[in-house]
C-alpha cells in the first residue's frame, strides 16, 4: 500500500470519527455500551445503542439477541 493510499483510508477514518462528534450536522447512533456473556464472534448477548452523541441517557436503546430455533 502506498503512503497516498493509506493517507486516504486515515482522511475516510477521521471523517467517520467526525460525522459522529458533530451531532447537529451528522447525527449518527452508536453503540454505548455492552452486556452479557460473549458468542465465538465476540458479540455479546445485549448492545446498548445511543441515537446521538450527548443524547440523555433515557434516550438509548436496548437490544438483545434473539436466540433462534437452528442455533445451536
Amino acid at each position: 500500500m502506498t503512503e497516498l493510499e493509506e493517507l486516504q483510508l486515515e482522511n475516510a477514518r477521521l471523517k467517520t470519527i467526525l460525522k459522529q462528534m458533530d451531532v447537529s450536522r451528522f447525527p449518527v447512533p452508536f453503540i454505548c455500551g455492552q452486556g452479557g456473556e460473549v458468542d465465538s464472534m465476540g458479540l455479546p448477548d445485549r448492545l446498548h445503542v445511543c441515537p446521538v452523541y450527548g443524547a440523555d441517557v433515557a434516550t438509548t436503546a436496548l437490544y438483545e439477541r434473539v436466540k433462534l430455533p437452528w442455533d445451536s
